[in-house]
């Protein structure tokens, strides 16, 4: 059953060309985005730096509105619903941020810091203290940890009090944005598993937002692939990192150090190339073809749609591979 629904999702910034100049663009951010993401599942979402998955992320939790489509959360239509129309919801959708140290209150101790949410909601203080003390043991950290300010922390542990500020208020779908990316190796290992087992022990939903493309191959159950506000290809993890229709997607996945060569051309790994954002948001058709090896005079004038190249694998590419 579908949890989160987005629908035509636009989200478009008025920029100027220079600072010298008074011309100004519409930047679309978030660019006729549609996707689900079902009950108790992972969803993924990559993309470079740039690409509109943070703004997608604000646009669901309602920190901005959309300037077209539909959000649906729960077979509820929450588009334009009002901030106090919204509150009964908004502790069923928490997020929790890139920044563990950035996103915590400095002048706030632990146990302060995880029941903000619970005390915003108004619950009695007994089932807020027992509520605190529950999510500080499922975080793998002592009862002695909610005395102690986040400076007192490693970056693992504020990360861990994060997901239990994040969690306190019984959500049913947590917005992950870069959530491990700030973190070491080992650590990043740590919080997946973490994510996991509380996945099942809520039965939670995930929106993953990540550079990390192990990570997302990692805890995804499907994924969908950013490129300047679209998605460009989406599909169940595994068959679309096996099997990439996009060149774009194939140039993410050759940039990993673990890819197979077979899907490098001719062993030398070919990365897309950052392109102007001002001259790029004016071309009409595909928004990569400067940067594909595939691209055709068809890929400049036309704008591709997202058509199904395998059973629920789909792709914005007028010549897939």
């Amino acid at each position: 059953m579908a949890l989160l629904e987005l629908k035509s999702l636009n989200k478009s910034y008025e920029i100027e060309k220079n600072i010298f100049s008074r011309n100004r663009f519409k930047l679309k951010a978030v660019d006729d985005v549609s996707f689900t993401i079902k009950q108790g599942k992972t969803f993924g979402l990559v993309g470079e730096s740039g690409c509109g998955k943070s703004t997608l992320a604000k646009l669901i939790v309602k920190l901005i509105n959309p300037d077209a489509g539909k959000i649906f959360f729960d077979r509820q239509d929450i588009t334009q619903q009002t901030e106090r129309e919204f509150r009964p919801l908004r502790q069923k959708i928490q997020i929790v941020f890139q920044d563990p140290y950035s996103s915590l209150s400095p002048r706030l101790k632990v146990g302060q810091i995880i029941s903000e949410p619970l005390e915003a909601f108004s619950l009695r203080p007994r089932i807020v203290e027992e509520r605190i003390a529950e999510l500080i043991v499922q975080m793998g950290l002592g009862k002695e940890y909610l005395n102690r300010l986040p400076y007192e922390l490693s970056g693992g542990e504020r990360q861990r009090v994060g997901i239990a500020r994040a969690l306190a208020t019984y959500p049913k779908l947590v917005i992950l944005d870069e959530a491990v990316s700030s973190l070491d190796l080992s650590t990043q290992a740590q919080i997946l598993n973490l994510l996991l087992e509380l996945q099942n022990r809520y039965k939670l939903s995930y929106l993953f937002i990540a550079h990390n493309l192990n990570a997302v191959e990692f805890i995804a159950d499907e994924l969908a692939v950013m490129y300047y506000g679209q998605i460009v290809e989406t599909g169940v993890t595994t068959r679309v990192y096996e099997k990439p229709a996009h060149p774009y997607t194939r140039m993410l996945l050759a940039s990993r150090l673990s890819f197979k060569r077979k899907l490098l051309n001719g062993g030398k790994t070919q990365l897309a190339r950052e392109g102007n954002a001002v001259s790029d948001f004016k071309i009409l058709g595909c928004k990569f073809f400067k940067y594909c090896p595939n691209s055709k005079q068809k890929c400049r004038q036309i704008k591709p749609q997202l058509e199904e190249v395998a059973p629920g694998h789909f792709a914005s590419c007028f010549y897939p591979g």
